[in-house]
């Protein structure tokens, strides 16, 4: 037993006494170190960042600041009497740290992370969609075979060396050089010392030096990676230290090795050429053709110097380039033009000579007028086998025989291909039995056997280009094509590998000429004629459409393809129903019915469900309906216009496999077509109306439900690319008038019945009746002067004005900061993840003037609307906000706290119901019997009841789907008065506020306006936190114990366990002593 107190008294004192030991959180964006205060202790803190650790202690004179990186580590220090800021830049992969002052930022310090984040993956939105961007930086690179950048250093180069990029190659070509470290004494001249290719799918690094006679020998060289020519985005990290040591890393392979350091010694590095073999030996290594992105060298963002006037270039580096594009666009080199029938181009195609000969492999550019025409040709000699690819009537096929029977693979057929427009080809063999054409990203595939593709080898010697010879050799049997030549430009050829260069070609015969594109169409040959600024077919992906004009170039019109970004390649933010397994359904009524003839319905869908609504289109009063619906696993497809019975529609589409899917739905008259990720699908049923096209149209087409439109089931997933919360009056589906008359002869308990049913998809009356607000102004607009509407979100605490962290009444989240705050919330049920929409007060009253002013300024009759929000401008989670609410509440301590402050939000109820009982009811009673005790009236129990039922009339805020808006009239508003230097005075843009710091002022308002309390005297309240501290820490040791206690009274096995512990820990206790008292005598 008295060892038994023993153990308990050094617990007590680990738990009291120890500060040093604690575990690492991850870092959140920001962080904010308060000044020194000897009220409030601040102890060592620990963060990480990725494979970093971060410590932070701040004593009386400075905060020190450890960054540990692997082996190395970086230290810092800053003066204790400001605060500091520390902000992490993940686009950059860098820490900032900032002194602020009340005047403002006194310095700032940046270091590195990108050693944090070696060989980790990122996990993207499952997607079957063939993704031609993948780069997630905004700046882009592409580059042909003669483009190039030269970053020249001011001075030479220290150790470690560390470059990083994000490359793709183009069109599987075999080999090409993506960086050298040089040093260059001028621009012409350089001397390689480091040189980094991809060659035949792999990475290689080869190391060269200046031997005795002043001549560059190789040291060693290193592969890594694989297949990083396969048309997809690598990220590739090299690095080398002065002892010759290097690493690189290729996606998720990595090599290391080392070379003399009298070899490093030797180097003068000073430069980096970026895809430059201009003064390499071009035998040996070729040019780097396609894009890259993410260039970061010694810590600094190499591309944005590109896009950054030369003025505001802050950077250690001269840049030199040529022929470089930024932007993610096709690369144009090697064009020509071919004039006549009779022309072609024939090249030697000996197996010796290219290593991937025979994988089918075969990119190129095309564009003519002429609807017929062989592009490019392989027979095998002596044999009837031969592989073609050209124009049939328009269509581009490809057409082969291995001996093993005829195959061909044609274009879309809708699609005409000779219109004078660019098309991209890529003929791709996979695995052992496919080929695989694709035009303008568009698939197309065919099976071959697997001895007929092994046979594709024997195709040689010679491959013709843009028409064929005038002989018996040359075999175009069943083909459908003639043996004419191609007429138009072709460009960018490669096959197998291999970029094909006119200037080594074995013959050119006919009218071809090289470097230019002057076919009749309307693209001259003169030199500033800039390919990159026309408008292709292949630009957009997922069949979105390229328009153009003469001031912004090429963009993509998405509008019905259920993708967004550049090029029609990133996946829209989408709607998640049935989260919490809540049925959710959104509802948008149409200011006017209309008649239409035809429909187009474009969303994206990812679910599991196999049964789930999807829409509904239908008229005024319900005669007329459109809905689509999947019904295990087979969508329906559902038309009724104007007849008893719907015409119902039917087809088996795979589209509930949780993957994201592009649905379009085209109603013309009554016919119904369905495509999915750009397939028509073939529909079953839907002949009601076949006899009557004409004369069927929809009738007063009014509103369009999304989701659970019956609302008689749940089911999960998400629809994306849905309309957003415009900045327009949505008409109530209740006529105000009708709804006042009502409510005249309504009593309370009516009224109290029929609200559920009158909000309908309204989280709460408050809500609707914002809408209900909304549509009378819109109906009373004739007799109302010019007025704008503000909607704004959850208002909190002000920004600026008239101090921050300003309130004035306890409503709304100030009641949650309270009750949180002095530990009586504990828990809360909503989803970490979701976007608190909260918004500073201060904020709508200044958009208030400043729509004011516009108004009397424009002088119209028209309402506009603003989208006063923080969820799509700046968005902030409830797990940031639970995160810097504990950690501010416990520096800024309320006083008379129940518990100490921490808050949990879930959206598992068992786990909150947990919370609920454990953290709330029996605290609360426990503490209501010890007040009736000590003769003192029991509350705490009430305030639990009142803090539950504000809680659940908040979930309609904490647990709903994801809303997003229109910020259009809302942006040219601050562009107007950012135009008039007004925009400091009357600001309104949510972008600028700094979370971390406006909830650090929020709390400090509470506790000063609110709750009265001396923000200066924080002595008092934090020793009644340490003392609840101490309390609940007793309490668990003791509950602990009593629970061991019976444990081991119960079990001999237990018993036994615990006796030999305590002894093992007393005989090291006493011979510590021991050995410490010899040790001093």
């Amino acid at each position: 037993m008295q060892n038994n107190h023993i153990v308990f008294i050094l617990v007590l004192i680990f738990i009291f006494y120890d500060q040093s030991i604690q575990l690492c959180q991850k870092f959140s964006n920001h962080l904010i170190i308060s000044t020194i205060n000897k009220t409030i202790p601040i102890s060592k803190r620990c963060y990480t960042i990725g494979q970093c650790h971060l410590t932070v202690t701040t004593s009386d004179y400075h905060h020190h600041i450890k960054l540990k990186q692997n082996n190395d580590s970086s230290q810092l220090f800053f003066s204790s009497k400001f605060k500091l800021l520390i902000n992490y830049d993940s686009h950059n992969t860098q820490m900032l740290f900032s002194s602020i002052s009340t005047n403002g930022i006194i310095n700032t310090t940046n270091i590195s992370t990108k050693n944090c984040y070696i060989g980790k993956e990122f996990v993207k939105r499952n997607t079957r969609q063939y993704n031609r961007s993948g780069s997630t930086s905004s700046i882009i690179i592409t580059f042909n075979s003669s483009s190039f950048i030269d970053y020249r250093h001011k001075t030479i180069l220290n150790y470690p060396l560390r470059l990083s990029v994000r490359f793709r190659t183009l069109g599987r070509i075999s080999n090409g050089v993506l960086f050298s470290l040089i040093y260059g004494k001028s621009i012409s001249s350089i001397i390689p010392f480091i040189i980094i290719e991809h060659t035949n799918g792999k990475i290689e690094i080869t190391i060269l030096r200046l031997d005795e006679r002043k001549v560059l020998s190789n040291v060693t060289s290193i592969q890594c990676g694989k297949n990083v020519n396969n048309d997809n985005w690598h990220k590739l990290y090299f690095e080398i230290d002065l002892n010759g040591i290097f690493k690189i890393v290729v996606d998720d392979d990595i090599r290391t090795s080392q070379i003399p350091t009298y070899v490093v010694s030797s180097w003068n590095i000073n430069a980096l050429l970026v895809g430059d073999t201009r003064r390499l030996n071009t035998d040996i290594f070729q040019p780097f053709i396609g894009y890259m992105s993410d260039l970061i060298f010694n810590d600094e963002y190499l591309f944005k110097n590109l896009i950054t006037r030369k003025q505001d270039i802050q950077s250690l580096f001269h840049i030199y380039s040529q022929h470089i594009i930024v932007g993610y666009r096709i690369a144009f080199f090697n064009l020509i033009t071919i004039e006549t029938q009779t022309s072609h181009i024939a090249f030697s195609e000996r197996e010796s000579q290219n290593k991937n000969h025979g994988k089918l492999d075969i990119y190129f550019l095309f564009r003519s007028y002429v609807p017929d025409g062989i592009i490019l040709y392989r027979y095998a000699q002596g044999l009837n086998e031969y592989f073609a690819i050209g124009l049939r009537a328009g269509i581009l096929t490809l057409f082969m025989d291995f001996g093993f029977g005829k195959r061909q693979i044609v274009s879309d057929e809708s699609t005409k291909l000779a219109d004078g427009k660019w098309h991209e080809v890529r003929v791709t063999r996979i695995g052992t039995d496919k080929i695989e054409l694709v035009v303008d990203n568009r698939v197309n595939r065919s099976t071959l056997s697997a001895n007929g593709i092994r046979n594709a080898v024997s195709l040689q010697p010679v491959l013709y280009i843009g028409g064929i010879p005038n002989n018996n050799l040359i075999n175009l049997t069943d083909s459908g094509l003639n043996s004419y030549g191609f007429q138009g430009c072709l460009s960018s050829f490669i096959v197998d590998g291999r970029l094909l260069d006119y200037q080594t070609a074995l013959a050119l015969h006919g009218k071809v000429n090289m470097n230019v594109c002057s076919d009749s169409s309307d693209i001259t040959s003169n030199e500033n004629n800039d390919l990159n600024k026309l408008c292709y077919d292949f630009t957009c992906i997922h069949s979105g459409i390229c328009i153009t004009n003469d001031n912004d170039g090429p963009k993509c019109d998405c509008m019905e393809t259920a993708y967004i970004g550049e090029r029609c390649d990133k996946l829209p933010n989408g709607f998640y129903f049935g989260k919490r397994n809540l049925i959710g359904s959104l509802e948008y009524v149409m200011a006017q019915t209309r008649q239409t003839e035809h429909d187009i319905i474009t969303f994206g869908l990812q679910t599991y469900s196999i049964s789930a609504q999807i829409f509904r289109l239908e008229s005024d009063l319900n005669l007329y309906s459109l809905e689509y619906e999947i019904v295990r696993g087979r969508s329906y497809i559902k038309l009724n216009l104007g007849e008893k019975q719907s015409d119902i529609y039917s087809a088996i589409t795979h589209i509930t496999d949780g993957i994201y899917h592009a649905i379009k739905i085209i109603r013309k008259f009554s016919i119904i077509e369905l495509y999915v990720d750009g397939i028509r699908i073939k529909l079953e049923g839907g002949n009601k109306y076949l006899n009557q096209l004409e004369s069927k149209s929809f009738l007063a087409q009014r509103r369009l439900r999304i989701g659970n439109f019956k609302n008689i089931s749940q089911w999960n997933g998400i629809i994306a690319d849905c309309p957003y919360i415009d900045e327009c009056i949505y008409p109530c589906s209740i006529e105000p008038d009708k709804l006042f008359d009502a409510l005249d002869w309504m009593d309370k308990e009516m009224i109290a019945l029929a609200t559920p049913k009158l909000i309908g998809t309204k989280p709460n009356a408050f809500s609707f009746s914002h809408w209900l607000a909304e549509t009378i102004l819109s109906n009373e607009q004739k007799n109302l002067p010019s007025m704008s509407i503000i909607r704004v979100s959850i208002i909190g605490a002000s920004w600026k004005e008239p101090y921050p962290g300003w309130v004035e009444k306890s409503n709304g989240p100030n009641e949650f900061f309270v009750a949180a705050g002095r530990g009586y919330l504990r828990s809360m049920k909503g989803d970490s993840n979701d976007v608190l929409d909260i918004i500073p007060v201060d904020i709508p009253v200044n958009l208030s003037i400043v729509a004011g002013w516009q108004k009397y300024s424009e002088n119209n009759n028209n309402i506009t609307i603003y989208n006063c929000t923080s969820s799509g401008l700046n968005p902030f989670h409830w797990q940031e906000m639970s995160n810097y609410f504990i950690e501010y509440s416990k520096r800024i301590p309320y006083e008379h706290a129940f518990r100490r402050p921490n808050l949990s939000v879930t959206n598992h109820s068992l786990i909150h119901d947990s919370y609920r009982f454990f953290s709330h009811l029996i605290p609360a009673y426990l503490a209501d019997i010890g007040l009736c005790l000590i003769g003192h009236k029991p509350h705490i129990v009430n305030i639990y009841k009142n803090l539950h039922r504000t809680l659940i009339q908040l979930e309609s805020f904490t647990i709903r789907e994801e809303i997003q808006c229109s910020y259009d009239n809302l942006n040219s508003l601050r562009q107007l008065i950012i135009e008039t230097n007004n925009f400091n005075d009357f600001y309104f843009d949510i972008r600028a506020l700094h979370w971390p710091t406006y909830i650090e002022s929020y709390l400090i308002g509470i506790k000063r306006y609110i709750l009265n309390e001396n923000i200066n005297c924080l002595n008092h309240a934090q020793k009644h936190l340490n003392n609840l501290r101490n309390i609940r820490w007793t309490f668990n040791i003791i509950i602990l114990i009593l629970l061991w206690r019976i444990f081991i009274s119960k079990r001999p096995t237990a018993r036994n366990l615990w006796y030999f512990i305590i002894n093992f820990f007393v005989a090291k206790f006493v011979r510590f002593f021991k050995i410490l008292s010899a040790g001093n005598a």
